[in-house]
């Protein structure tokens, strides 16, 4: 999907799962959070908070806080609606809510195209374009390393997981290909270095290499398989990881000088 707005159903879906009444967001955080977005972004929202109640301007009460979520987003644009739905999925009231992690992957899978760019440092982007231009004979490992991609700019804390899961499901992929087998991450390590010193490195750079390999995998292993408590600093960190380690296979394999 690559629609160019956000569909109806959506805004209304997101709606939904974001006002839900056991589980989501309340009345007075919606009213003060679109309050912020219409003052932001200046849009004249239907629906305010007057005395902790949502109203329409006339001093209606809104009907529940669920239509006044959804007449609010109508009045943004595609990409305003886009952050606004991310930011409030990432409310730190929502982060153990099931409902809310499906709305913002859905929210990445389809409209992922309309996080702003400016999100990411240039030469985070610079670096990544190099890793996609070098994994092209690796179809396998591109589509997972994209779909990681993805999530990564999405900047979206309930995708933080996935986003990691995807990282180091393309790094295996990739190994398994260079190495032509069906290892796990893990225990690629011994043949890895034997490639590597084959491939042109040192002793020392496949020592370095299968080193930070080591760690990063125990670290996958640790806070990512068994836990879903993931430090947003720290993913980011692992994801630039591996985009490092994953232009670095491709560059050996082609036998092009270590940098």
């Amino acid at each position: 999907m690559n629609s160019k707005i956000i569909t109806p159903s959506f805004i209304q879906q997101a709606a939904e799962v974001l006002g839900d009444t056991n589980h989501g967001l309340t009345g007075s955080v919606i009213g003060k959070l679109l309050r912020s977005y219409a003052y932001r972004y200046k849009r004249d929202i239907p629906y305010i908070l007057v005395d902790y109640k949502l109203k329409k301007k006339n001093g209606e009460d809104a009907k529940n806080k669920r239509l006044a979520l959804e007449e609010n987003l109508k009045v943004f644009s595609s990409q305003e609606q886009y952050i606004i739905i991310r930011d409030l999925c990432n409310h730190d009231t929502l982060k153990n809510n099931e409902a809310v992690k499906s709305l913002a992957l859905k929210l990445q899978k389809d409209y992922g195209y309309l996080a702003p760019k400016e999100d990411i440092a240039e030469e985070i982007n610079q670096e990544i374009e190099k890793t996609q231009h070098y994994l092209d004979p690796y179809p396998g490992a591109l589509k997972v390393y994209n779909e990681a991609l993805r999530k990564y700019r999405s900047k979206d804390r309930q995708l933080l997981r996935n986003m990691l899961d995807d990282a180091r499901l393309a790094l295996e992929l990739m190994l398994k290909s260079i190495l032509s087998n069906d290892k796990s991450l893990e225990n690629q390590l011994p043949e890895l270095g034997r490639w590597i010193q084959k491939s042109g490195g040192s002793k020392e750079f496949t020592n370095t290499f299968q080193k930070i390999l080591d760690y990063y995998s125990k670290y996958q292993n640790e806070h990512i398989k068994h836990n879903d408590n993931v430090v947003e600093e720290e993913a980011l960190y692992i994801f630039e990881q591996t985009t490092l380690f994953l232009r670095q296979l491709a560059r050996l394999a082609k036998k092009e000088p270590i940098v």
